[in-house]
């Protein structure tokens, strides 16, 4: 938003002017919550910030060419990788609607809607069960040579998506070597290697362990601690698991959650098979957590018995594994948590310590001398969001028509909307950990997506992105290797399909099938909810 002087246009005016050129209806909002994060050099702020926002923007549209050469242009550099999004959906809603728009209008692959059209229970937990078998049935479609491409999987009425890709996959890298040099502090390179030690699927973190069983399950009490400090969510001792369960609100999330899962294609197909045998053979309800932590569960007593200093707590049922694994005698699945919140921000019991922030120097309206967020020294935003592409670069340029001064005022107002970097929008923020997360799961406090959806920095302008990213196929996620491999979304399915169905648009999705589902299809008659009009509180 800029300041009204004299002889200048009104912001009201300004955004007419964006309205009329972009022929949308959206308008910048304030931010609810606008917390000073740092303070800038005064002076020269104002002119450096814009032209870093010009020289980003000028960089990454001369480094991502738009169309089907951008791909083949890197497949000269090397081999590439390519981003799966699976989202078990067997119909849509608004809540699906609001997922589908952040993967578009963030450059997400076109998600793949597993178990669509299907016949649909009452009961949620059993059409969660129905996903394990149908995630399953799709991932024995990749061939051997994309074992290592990643896939991401989603819960589909409850997920929104942040930040773009770029920085997700980089947090997964970043993350799981973080901890598999913790397993090789804990355990020794020799006995990690012996054992074939390793984090690469990660799953979402939870603050309570469910659903609970009684005598215990390894899910809940031979889990590794939690990697955030002691005393951060109060002074509450959750060192032992019955202290933990008392209050979740300030235990230290240690429990798996499966809305969210994150991996190389080969390792999560390993996982989903050993649950689906379990569900086969040991049948105990219909909540698809309770067999992934399940699974999760022996392979962490497992390594228990590698620890030199390993312990069982007291009053608990041990596992006989030879038992529980049967005839796959399998029993590490490289399955660990993103304890920091640092891709996968879960809501239940994290609520409180949660906001909007924004990372330019900007001060909330009205903060109070004890407000709860900590001194601004200790906030900065993280160098891969600052390096990712401009949030709102896709954005089409603004007409210039009759440049009197009038209209160069309008004009600059609404190009500046479009140079935007991500410090100056309103980011979802997890004041413990200080991570913006990539990816929002509103398990249990489902009041949220409502409550939240107009808060999104995307939402102001969700129109305008929606339209320019609809077309925006083949575009990479890096301009150089990660890890040694090139990144590109998965645009199409493994399983047959028409890519000329989709008419150059990806705005969209992909059933299991092979079928393209337009946004018309999915979304249009959810438009109103998804764009902006009144919802209630």
């Amino acid at each position: 938003m800029v300041r009204q002087r004299r002889n200048t246009v009104s912001i009201s005016e300004a955004d007419a002017y964006l309205r009329q050129t972009h022929d949308a209806s959206d308008t910048p909002a304030r931010s609810r919550h606008r917390f000073s994060m740092y303070t800038p050099r005064r002076g020269s702020t104002i002119i450096t910030a814009a032209a870093l926002a010009v020289i980003a923007l000028l960089s990454w549209l001369l480094l991502t060419p738009h169309g089907q050469n951008t791909i083949k242009s890197l497949k000269k550099q090397g081999s590439v990788s390519r981003f799966h999004l699976l989202v078990p959906a067997s119909s849509s809603n608004q809540n699906l609607c609001q997922l589908l728009l952040s993967t578009i209008v963030l450059n997400y692959p076109p998600p793949i809607l597993i178990n669509w059209d299907a016949v649909e229970t009452d009961n949620p937990f059993l059409m969660h069960l129905g996903k394990i078998d149908k995630v399953l049935a799709y991932l024995e479609h990749f061939s051997e040579k994309q074992d290592d491409d990643l896939v991401l999987m989603v819960d589909g009425y409850d997920v929104w998506f942040q930040l773009p890709p770029e920085v997700l996959i980089r947090r997964y890298f970043d993350v799981i070597e973080t901890q598999n040099e913790r397993i090789e502090a804990m355990y020794g390179s020799k006995v990690a290697k012996e054992n074939d030690l390793r984090q690469t699927v990660l799953f979402g973190p939870d603050k309570a362990c469910w659903p609970e069983e009684e005598g215990g399950r390894p899910a809940c009490w031979a889990v590794p601690q939690s990697t955030l400090p002691k005393f951060a969510f109060g002074p509450y001792d959750d060192v032992e698991f019955d202290a933990a369960k008392g209050i979740p609100y300030h235990a230290r999330p240690r429990w798996l959650n499966s809305g969210t899962i994150m991996g190389p294609v080969k390792d999560v197909r390993a996982l989903f098979e050993a649950v689906a045998a379990r569900v086969r053979d040991h049948y105990q309800g219909d909540s698809d957590q309770y067999y992934f932590a399940k699974i999760w569960g022996f392979q962490e007593y497992a390594r228990l018995q590698l620890e030199a200093n390993g312990t069982i707590p007291p009053n608990v049922k041990e596992p006989d594994l030879e038992t529980e694994v049967g005839n796959s005698h399998k029993i590490e699945f490289h399955v660990s948590l993103d304890y920091d919140s640092a891709m996968f921000q879960t809501i239940g019991f994290y609520d409180p310590y949660v906001t909007w922030l924004r990372f330019d120097g900007s001060v909330q309206a009205g903060r109070s001398s004890d407000s709860p967020v900590p001194e601004s020294e200790a906030y900065d935003l993280a160098t891969d969001i600052r390096a990712a592409r401009p949030p709102l670069a896709a954005m089409k340029e603004p007409k210039r028509e009759h440049m009197n001064e009038v209209n160069k005022a309008l004009f600059n107002h609404a190009n500046n909307i479009r140079l935007r970097q991500w410090p100056e929008l309103p980011l979802f923020t997890n004041i413990i950990t200080k991570h913006v997360p990539p990816l929002l799961h509103f398990m249990m406090e489902k009041s949220y997506r409502i409550k939240w959806w107009d808060r999104m920095w995307y939402a102001p302008f969700a129109k305008d992105l929606f339209r320019a990213s609809a077309t925006a196929i083949n575009v990479p996620i890096f301009q150089k290797p990660l890890k040694g491999r090139l990144w590109a979304n998965a645009d199409v399915p493994v399983v047959e399909h028409n890519i000329e169905s989709t008419q150059g648009r990806r705005d969209g999705a992909w059933s299991d099938k092979g079928e393209w589902l337009s946004w018309g299809i999915l979304c249009e008659a959810h438009n109103d909810y998804v764009f902006g009009a009144d919802r209630g509180p």
